[in-house]
């Protein structure tokens, strides 16, 4: 597949689609992909361009930032964020968007813990978009742990056994609280029917926050993301898949990073339903079961 990417850039392009249309297998997202995701090649692309990109323009530090590549990241609130997603994924299958790899880092990039600029709540936040959208999640070795790098020499090291066992004894602080909100998103992602199977919607974007809703055939799961500190949003529930009334078995919500609940409010006086999702950084989800 490297190969095959060579040779696009050496101007062999029918080559490169030929050996691609052999292979069908994914490939790291050097370009555009688009075009290649027509059903004849290949099957899913490493998310770079409508994934990884987009997610590191809204949440990286404002510092100065060593990508380990050509790559200029220009600063995105919000809007930005749903807006380039939107645009850059226009043109891709749902098919290929689910078996596409959506990742922070990789090898070729600098560490995502880095990017941030070692926030644990924001990088927490871009886990959560990477378990809770369509896609492959991806997890480079160490991220788990809050490895950091911003060169070959930083980035690409032996995975550090010795930290990973320090983290699993240490109380729910620091880097232990954060793998241990890791573990817990990937359970969730492995038990929830709307996160594997669902459809996305986009329902809301300020400059620092993003919500949306992944909708299966038994389940809604309702995903709110927080950069920075902001205004608590509201919604009445039917517009973000909530049912009116819901028991305690149909519906849960989960908080990572963050320490604010969020807080359903029931129809009263002709007044319909309504959750408010906090402002606080982090990342909140709900889960409601449909019937």
């Amino acid at each position: 597949m490297k190969s095959a990417s060579a040779l696009a850039r050496s101007g062999i392009g029918l080559v490169r689609r030929e050996v691609m249309s052999g292979l069908a297998k994914p490939e790291d997202g050097e370009k555009d992909a688009g075009g290649d995701l027509d059903g004849t090649g290949w099957h899913g692309v490493m998310a770079y361009q409508w994934f990884t990109r987009p997610l590191w323009a809204w949440l990286k530090d404002p510092g100065p930032l060593s990508l380990m590549s050509a790559v200029d990241v220009i600063d995105l609130d919000g809007h930005g964020l749903v807006e380039s997603m939107r645009h850059l994924s226009a043109h891709v299958s749902w098919e290929a968007r689910q078996a596409s790899m959506t990742m922070l880092d990789s090898h070729d990039t600098a560490r995502f813990r880095t990017v941030v600029g070692g926030d644990r709540v924001r990088h927490l936040v871009g886990l959560t978009a990477m378990l809770t959208m369509p896609g492959v999640p991806t997890l480079f070795a160490g991220d788990e742990i809050g490895c950091e790098g911003d060169s070959i020499d930083t980035t690409r090291v032996p995975f550090p056994w010795d930290r990973l066992a320090e983290l699993d004894e240490m109380e729910l602080v620091g880097d232990g609280q954060f793998l241990n909100d890791l573990r817990t998103l990937i359970v969730l992602r492995r038990r929830s029917d709307a996160l594997q199977h669902g459809s996305m919607r986009w329902v809301d974007a300020t400059d620092h926050s993003v919500t949306f809703v992944r909708e299966s055939a038994t389940e809604n799961m309702l995903v709110h993301l927080v950069r920075l500190p902001c205004t608590s949003r509201t919604f009445r529930a039917e517009e973000v898949g909530v049912i009116e009334h819901p028991d305690a078995d149909d519906w849960c919500a989960v908080e990572f990073g963050a320490g604010n609940l969020v807080e359903l409010h029931l129809a009263s006086r002709g007044e319909p339903t309504t959750i408010v999702l906090p402002g606080t950084p982090g990342a909140y989800l709900v889960s409601c079961a449909r019937r």
